[in-house]
């Protein structure tokens, strides 16, 4: 297939974001909600950079583009490592986006992680969570 590139305008985004939404149940004002979520706090160009590299671990600036926040599988990156007989970590940390019972501002962010490890005979463990 040919490389083409393509130009989404932001009215069309939002329809196929909210129609994506609807298909599980998400209500349009939701749906709706999310689609300005991921259009106003995402940047437009940019690419993320390597901070710092060592053997084992990359430090990663995701630059705020899209995917690099919260990128939603953590368990997939270990789950990688842990096939090839390594013991897979992956972290990232979040926006402020929870507000704790009797609070009145976001102080928290789900900062997910996970850490999977193989073990005797095809089994293993994952632990992935946010």
């Amino acid at each position: 297939m040919a490389d083409v590139a393509a130009i989404v305008h932001l009215p069309e985004l939002r329809a196929f974001v909210i129609r994506c939404m609807a298909s599980l149940g998400i209500t349009e004002t939701d749906g709706g909600a999310l689609a300005e979520l991921l259009n106003g706090t995402t940047a437009t160009s940019g690419s993320p950079s390597v901070i710092k590299e060592t053997v084992a671990t990359y430090l990663v600036d995701g630059c705020n583009v899209l995917g690099s926040n919260h990128f939603g599988i953590a368990g997939w990156y270990g789950l990688r490592a842990m096939e090839q007989g390594m013991v897979g970590m992956s972290f990232t940390n979040t926006s402020l986006g929870m507000v704790p019972t009797r609070a009145k501002e976001n102080v928290l962010g789900t900062n997910p992680i996970c850490c999977a490890a193989p073990a005797k005979d095809g089994d293993g463990f994952v632990l992935d969570m946010a």
